[in-house]
């Protein structure tokens, strides 16, 4: 019986059934192949050639082999904040948000403050933008709003005066199976009749939570108007690939107590990659199709000796 032994599938959602036939398709065009041994009606010709396919595609897996697509997608989500579930405020720093896409962790500084007169100028939440939002977000939502903290309100003070200057936001993300990350947001820094927000917003990175480094220069967000700020670290090897990677947000120049920075729809892109199968598995695989069609063949021979 002649068996549908490859399933090529060009895309993760859509796949169709080839006949051995099929072998003469390049490795170029075939972004998924899976070699399927059914036990009850394959035959040793059908077992040796998807020994040979393994051999010519690399392929993994004990009966069932497979080779993902070793490039990515160049549009790969690491992590997405948008904020439009809720956020949670409270009268020091420190607090964490999960992403509300992908997987990832956002803390702000936990020496972040807010005064004691009711007012919450510290940490809160004003209305966010759809501006930079994933694919099109569909509602403004809320934004993250981080404010000068502890002060007479709205009235000038110098820098000094304002205790969350140098206070930082940052995101904690795994780039384990990433490659060449993109960061961008949303940012809006408040009118200043109504108290003078954080003027000077640094970006850095780092791989161990503790040694930062810059990301070019400050900027200031728009005083009264959403802009995007993005950063492109494809240049940054050392991101690569990298288990724990930090991005932070450090806040300074505010003047105000109720001056204020809004921050939405955090987007972190990469490029997806799947790691290489190991030596060791390829070799368990090739083992694993040699089991059976070694079984096959004592099956047979059991029972064309009991037919005699």
């Amino acid at each position: 019986m002649r068996q549908g032994l490859l399933i090529v599938s060009r895309t993760f959602a859509q796949a169709e059934a080839v006949s051995a036939e099929a072998l003469d398709k390049t490795p170029g065009e075939i972004t998924q192949i899976h070699i399927q041994v059914h036990f009850a009606e394959i035959s040793e010709t059908h077992i040796m050639l998807s020994l040979r396919l393994a051999l010519v595609y690399g392929l993994f897996a004990a009966c069932t082999l497979a080779v993902p697509p070793q490039s990515g997608c160049a549009d790969g989500l690491v992590a997405n904040w948008d904020f439009n579930n809720g956020l949670t405020l409270g009268e020091t720093g420190g607090y964490s948000y999960g992403a509300d896409l992908g997987a990832g962790t956002l803390t702000v500084d936990p020496g972040w403050q807010i005064d004691n007169d009711g007012n919450n100028r510290g940490i809160t939440a004003l209305a966010g933008t759809q501006i930079n939002g994933y694919k099109g977000t569909a509602a403004a939502g809320l934004s993250l709003t981080l404010q000068g903290g502890i002060g007479e309100n709205n009235a000038t003070q110098s820098p000094a005066q304002i205790p969350n200057n140098n206070r930082y936001m940052q995101v904690q993300v795994d780039l384990t199976n990433y490659l060449d990350p993109v960061l961008s947001l949303a940012t809006y820094r408040s009118l200043d009749s109504l108290g003078h927000g954080f003027d000077s917003n640094q970006v850095s990175w780092s791989l161990d939570g503790s040694t930062f480094f810059d990301l070019g220069s400050a900027f200031d967000p728009t005083e009264g108007n959403w802009t995007v700020q993005s950063f492109d670290l494809s240049g940054m090897d050392q991101l690569d690939g990298a288990a724990t990677v930090y991005f932070r947000m450090t806040f300074n120049g505010a003047t105000s107590n109720g001056g204020h920075n809004r921050i939405d729809n955090i987007i972190l892109l990469a490029t997806s990659v799947i790691p290489e199968p190991s030596t060791a598995t390829f070799a368990l695989s090739l083992l694993g199709i040699a089991t059976v069609a070694g079984t096959r063949r004592r099956q047979r021979a059991f029972r064309n000796q009991n037919q005699r």
